[in-house]
C-alpha cells in the first residue's frame, strides 16, 4: 500500500502528465506529428512514477487506467498510418512507451 506522501507525489505526477498530454496528444491525433521537448518530459515523467511505485506490489487503479488510456490513443493513431516508415517517430514512441509501461507495471509472464 502507498504512504500518503507517496500517493501525493504520485498523482502529482499523474497532474503534470495530464497537462502535458493536452499538449502532446492533438498533435499526434491530428497531424501524426511528435513534440521532442514534450516527448521527453513525458519520458521524464513516467521515469519519476516509475522509481516512486518500484517496490510497490498494487498501484491505484486510475493511474494505471490513465496510462494504458495514453499508450492506447498513441498507439492506435499509429495504426492508422500506412507504413511505419511514414512516421518512424510515432511508431519508435509506441514501441518506447511499452518499454516504460512494461517498467512501471511489471514484466508479464506472457
Amino acid at each position: 500500500m502507498l504512504s500518503e506522501s507517496k500517493e501525493v507525489e504520485i498523482l502529482n505526477i499523474v497532474e503534470d502528465l495530464q497537462e502535458l498530454c493536452v499538449g502532446f496528444l492533438p498533435d499526434i491525433m491530428n497531424s501524426k506529428t511528435v513534440n521532442e521537448d514534450l516527448e521527453k518530459q513525458l519520458y521524464m515523467h513516467l521515469t519519476k512514477l516509475k522509481e516512486l511505485i518500484q517496490d510497490e506490489k498494487y498501484i491505484p487503479r486510475e493511474i494505471s487506467g490513465f496510462l494504458f488510456s495514453i499508450y492506447l490513443i498513441i498507439a492506435s493513431e499509429a495504426e492508422h498510418l500506412k507504413s511505419p516508415i511514414e512516421n518512424r517517430p510515432l511508431f519508435m514512441l509506441v514501441a518506447k512507451l511499452q518499454v516504460y509501461l512494461q517498467d512501471i507495471f511489471g514484466k508479464s509472464k506472457i
